[in-house]
């Protein structure tokens, strides 16, 4: 099995340090020059509306899996980051278990990522997915073993291609890979494979 996973571009709200409200939808226009890879099966980890806008993008259908949408904030979704107290947050950086209020902590996000990641690891076919850069983390993670807590030492750029290949075991093959370097072609196939 071999599952690309490709990092969304972030999210604004994040950018003007906002927590996401989920009614923002992100402009994918950015992404239709890319080069798409084949793949047997496409999976989003965003909203229908966003789903239908990414298949329009890549030319591709895909499939929403809600285990892999972005983690709920609760009573911080649309907050600026400067109006939670400061307590909070360091809670929130650093404790896997914190939730906030009416949200999800790191560790049942990271839970449902590990379902969604049993229920195709016998597939013997190529996934892609295009999910927040923060899911991808955590699928990198549950395909290497490591818990949750190793989420904040390892980086996955937005816009990049994160992959793995199983056989025995899950092998983590390359990492936060712009998709316009030259060895993505080569991982990934090229344009001219489709």
């Amino acid at each position: 099995m071999k599952l690309l996973c490709f990092a969304l571009p972030i999210l604004p709200s994040l950018k003007q340090g906002v927590f996401p409200d989920g009614k923002v939808l992100r402009d994918f226009s950015g992404l239709r020059n890319l080069a798409w890879p084949r793949a047997d099966q496409w999976v989003v980890g965003t909203l229908q509306e966003g789903a239908e806008q990414l298949a329009e993008t890549i030319g591709q259908p895909v499939t929403v899996a809600p285990e892999l949408c972005s983690r709920h904030y609760g009573a911080w979704s649309g907050r600026p980051l400067k109006t939670i107290s400061a307590e909070d947050l360091e809670k929130w950086l650093h404790d896997p278990k914190f939730v906030p209020p009416a949200g999800e902590s790191r560790s049942m996000v990271y839970h449902r990522v590990v379902q969604w990641l049993r229920k195709i690891q016998t597939k013997d076919e190529t996934v892609a997915v295009m999910a927040d850069a923060d899911i991808v983390r955590l699928l990198i993670l549950a395909c290497l073993g490591l818990d949750v807590t190793w989420e904040n030492l390892l980086d996955v750029a937005p816009t990049s291609w994160n992959i793995l290949s199983y056989r025995t075991h899950w092998r983590l093959q390359t990492l936060s890979l712009p998709p316009e370097k030259s060895g993505f072609e080569i991982t990934c196939g090229s344009k001219n494979d489709h």
